[in-house]
């Protein structure tokens, strides 16, 4: 591999912009009363050194029976054609029913610093057009803490 070659696949792997090429998937759910991804604290515990998965569920109050939930931060990296969102404490990854957390190797390092936390951004559609905005917070599990 050339010079030039690396130097594109490097820039094409640290691209942070919004105008990401890849596309991030979207969520896409149906709806029982109220949308949530995780627990029902509303901040999701993570952990070193432990890949997780957070699906995601929706509660809805009218007959629009699908949300569309789009990611709309702008800390995106795309790496062979698929979308990672990169956080302080790891990589995210949004698949079609939920969320899946791959944490960084150096997350213990992040104890030092208070509480370390991602705030991902989202915004939900229904089938009738209407939209909410909301946030999904991610911090080290208490664990970490010992």
């Amino acid at each position: 591999m050339g010079i030039e070659e690396k130097e594109i696949i490097e820039e094409k792997e640290t691209d942070n912009s919004c105008d990401i090429k890849c596309e991030t998937p979207v969520m896409i759910i149906n709806c029982n009363l109220e949308a949530s991804i995780g627990n029902e604290n509303k901040i999701i515990y993570v952990y070193p050194n432990k890949l997780q998965y957070f699906t995601a569920s929706a509660i809805c109050s009218s007959n629009c029976d699908t949300l569309e939930i789009i990611y709309t931060g702008c800390n995106k990296k795309c790496i062979c054609d698929e979308v990672f969102i990169c956080g302080r404490l790891g990589y995210y990854k949004v698949v079609s029913s939920g969320i899946i957390f791959m944490p960084k190797h150096n997350l213990k390092k992040l104890l030092n610093c208070g509480y370390p936390s991602d705030i991902l951004h989202f915004k939900a559609i229904n089938k009738c057009g209407d939209k909410i905005e909301f946030v999904v917070v991610f911090t080290l599990g208490s664990i970490c803490y010992k």
